[in-house]
């Protein structure tokens, strides 16, 4: 069995509206293996708050980050800083790409 994660960005345009793109992304894990997945990006976690002060629990919404917005305008990141994280979860293997 798997265990699967679906995610959206951006508006389809229905009834009226759409943005320039919309992205409908997932990821699947299989069962026996999401506690090593969880722990894995748990301890990646950690080092983003030892190297960055990157609260561990907060969600990362990668537009309003990258434009230091909302919740992320307190936290006061320089771009570069934020370029930085971003870069660091991008390189991330925890959820390495795995044929099936």
């Amino acid at each position: 069995m798997f265990i699967a994660y679906f995610d959206e960005t951006g508006d389809d345009g229905f009834p009226e509206y759409s943005s320039p793109a919309f992205v409908l992304t997932s990821i699947t894990v299989h069962h026996q293996d999401w506690k090593s997945v969880y722990e894995c990006l748990h301890a990646f976690r950690k080092i983003l708050k030892d190297r960055y002060d990157f609260p561990v629990k907060i969600e990362l919404h990668t537009r309003d980050f990258l434009r230091a917005k909302g919740a992320y305008h307190a936290m006061g990141y320089p771009e570069t800083e934020r370029l930085e994280i971003l870069k660091e979860y991008a390189h991330n293997q925890c959820l390495s790409v795995q044929e099936g």
